[in-house]
């Protein structure tokens, strides 16, 4: 555990990290840096959700993006995930992107994580309609509570769990 909280606090200094930092003028004595070691969730199905539409900034849509297993698999851009466009009021499903997933990654059964080829290549939507609801509008309740627009990491599993919470900064 300890090493694993040392390779966090050591990507602060990664080339990336720091040219980030660098471009909005940051300084790293600045900075400050917390480690949250929560439990992981064996997810059926997991993705991301921005409670205004990315590319357009359109406050009046949101998009949810899952795939089947961990969330990993989009962060790391190895599936391209499903890709939902949602009206919030009424919350309507404007765009359905569903894509094939021929790999799933799941927790490892000791540690970490491991990646899976799927025998047979799944081809239908990774949430269903109920969920894709339940989803949005647990998303839109963090909006509401945090009082800005949020990029959110979600997980299905038995229950929805949030992963992480952020604002969205278009600047």
């Amino acid at each position: 555990l300890l090493d694993h909280v040392k390779k966090c606090w050591a990507s602060l200094y990664s080339p990336r990290s720091l040219y980030h930092l660098y471009q909005r003028q940051v300084k790293l004595a600045d900075l400050r840096m917390a480690v949250i070691i929560q439990r992981m969730v064996p997810a059926r199905v997991s993705g991301l959700a921005y409670t205004v539409h990315p590319v357009h900034r359109d406050p009046q849509q949101m998009v949810i993006e899952a795939v089947l297993g961990l969330g990993e698999a989009i962060v790391s851009g190895k599936i391209l995930p499903d890709t939902y466009v949602i009206r919030k009021d009424p919350f309507t499903v404007l765009e359905k992107n569903v894509v094939t997933q021929s790999i799933v990654i799941t927790c490892a059964e000791k540690e970490g994580t491991e990646t899976k080829e799927l025998t047979k290549p799944v081809s239908v939507q990774k949430l269903t309609a109920e969920e894709l609801r339940e989803v949005g509008e647990a998303c839109l309740r963090l909006e509401e509570h945090y009082g800005k627009p949020q990029s959110i990491e979600w997980v299905w599993a038995d229950e929805l769990y949030f992963v992480q919470s952020r604002s969205i900064d278009f600047s």
